[in-house]
């Protein structure tokens, strides 16, 4: 093989790798070309911060010391008790009965009550929360505070798992474990223009923090209720490694070298 390659031009050759390049850099902007309608806010973690790369929202403030590292292939946010963070109120961040969609892979390391990957809104009146709680029990709640919708575990723990929380902005309120629809219900929300948590304690109630154990990782905001078969393709959008990027850029340099 690598003797016919010499009765190929330089300029094919260029061509042929560049092709290779396109497609490596293809899966790097896959992700914002999929969820780029309706994108409020990304948090990837991917910079060692919790800086916001969508195209509105704010960027998030550590408090504490939350880790960012690389946890079972993914550059990712790591949480522990009074380690999180906060992202301040945001007036496009969704409210009231908005319509939304929450998306994000999730790591558990331990279910433990008043444990929270996610918080929005306030606690103290029915439907002004809504936030992911996990449980004892295995568990993690859709907390609205009255009504919250139980769902099943997110997976064995030690193992990334999507999860994905959309609302039509009527009623319609859908959660997906993996892209698959865990389940449907009839709610409706209220929530305040609040400020967002990623870990910590229950907004409102800083005294019920929960010994947490988890990461989270391309935490995904919209202001619309994404539909099952885009949630699905968020979820086959493989994570790019260090590695991987680095490639991407030292295959650039050789190719432009080569076309001098």
């Amino acid at each position: 093989m690598k003797r016919n390659l010499h009765f190929l031009s330089k300029t094919t050759l260029a061509k042929i790798g560049m092709a290779t390049v396109f497609s490596l850099c293809a899966c790097a902007t896959s992700h914002a070309a999929v969820i780029s309608s309706g994108l409020v806010a990304e948090y990837t973690f991917d910079s060692g911060n919790a800086n916001n790369t969508g195209p509105l929202g704010t960027d998030g403030a550590d408090v504490g010391s939350p880790v960012y590292s690389m946890v079972a292939g993914r550059q990712a946010l790591t949480v522990s008790d009074g380690n999180y963070v906060q992202v301040a109120a945001d007036p496009d961040v969704y409210s009231g009965n908005e319509a939304r969609t929450v998306a994000m892979w999730l790591n558990v390391g331990a279910f433990t009550d008043n444990t929270s990957p996610f918080r929005s809104g306030i606690t103290g009146t029915a439907g002004d929360d809504f936030s992911i709680e996990l449980e004892t029990d295995g568990q993690w709640t859709l907390n609205r505070w009255g009504g919250d919708i139980e769902e099943n575990a997110a997976g064995p723990v030690g193992e990334w798992h999507h999860i994905a929380l959309t609302f039509d902005g009527v009623d319609q309120f859908t959660s997906y474990i993996d892209g698959v629809v865990s389940k449907t219900v009839t709610s409706t929300f209220n929530t305040p223009e609040g400020i967002l948590r990623f870990g910590g304690p229950r907004i409102g109630k800083p005294s019920e923090a929960g010994d947490a154990d988890l990461s989270v990782d391309d935490i995904l905001i919209y202001n619309r209720a994404l539909s099952a078969s885009e949630v699905q393709m968020i979820v086959a959008i493989p994570e790019l490694s260090t590695s991987m990027l680095a490639l991407i850029a030292t295959s650039l340099v050789l190719l432009l070298r080569r076309r001098r």
